[in-house]
């Protein structure tokens, strides 16, 4: 039995909260009459969503993952479906959208029509809208379950929030609000209403995402030497 302590949902958390950042940018770029190419955002998905995707995948086939035993620490035996699992299925939709932003518009501009991004990408948005569902259910299942229980007294940012319940709903809320995020996207462009709901959830959960990230990288590596 192969035991994997989690160590890189580090880079797993900080990439999801850029993608979501920058696919906001990424909206209201392409809404210039003025715009250039999408060549090199099309890249910039290939290549955060293959990290998404590579380190999503190795988490989600590594089964049962098992976290290096540490007192007072109440996860991580199911961070391969809370972690793993959404980041291989969002890499891979990121990556896939990438590559058809770039090929959709080469193709475009050989047959000298104008680009559509919307058309190109909605059924990846579609699909992931799925995937929304489930991000909702684990950030709710999350805290039925204590999955994000009490954090480790010893990490250096989790001691300031000792036995308070905030990281948890935190954490849950960075699902959930994802989720929805998710969920709208496909239907946000022809409707004012849900694209500002999108835009909304996209900034928030990708802020949530990268700090999240951010003090995973500052307490793994100040807790686990220990």
């Amino acid at each position: 039995m192969l035991e994997q302590g989690i160590t890189y949902n580090t880079t797993m958390g900080l990439v999801a909260g850029a993608i979501m950042l920058l696919l906001v940018v990424f909206a209201r770029a392409v809404q210039r009459p003025d715009r250039s190419s999408v060549d090199g955002w099309g890249w910039m998905f290939v290549s955060l969503g293959l990290v998404l995707a590579i380190t999503g995948t190795h988490m989600t086939l590594t089964w049962p993952l098992e976290q290096i035993p540490v007192e007072g620490v109440a996860c991580c035996a199911a961070d391969n479906v809370a972690f793993g699992e959404p980041a291989m299925l969002f890499g891979l939709l990121v990556v896939f959208a990438g590559i058809a932003l770039i090929r959709g518009e080469r193709l475009a501009f050989e047959r000298g029509v104008p680009f559509d991004v919307v058309s190109t990408v909605r059924p990846m948005l579609y699909a992931g809208a799925f995937g929304g569902i489930g991000l909702v259910l684990i950030g709710v299942a999350g805290v039925e379950f204590g999955m994000w229980g009490p954090p480790p007294p010893d990490e250096p940012i989790a001691r300031l929030m000792g036995e308070s319940i905030l990281e948890r709903f935190y954490v849950a809320g960075a699902y959930i609000i994802t989720g929805i995020a998710a969920m709208v996207a496909p239907f946000a462009p022809e409707h004012r209403i849900v694209g500002r709901i999108f835009a909304g959830a996209t900034l928030v959960g990708g802020m949530m995402w990268t700090f999240l990230g951010i003090t995973l990288f500052y307490g793994h590596i100040g807790f686990f030497p220990h």
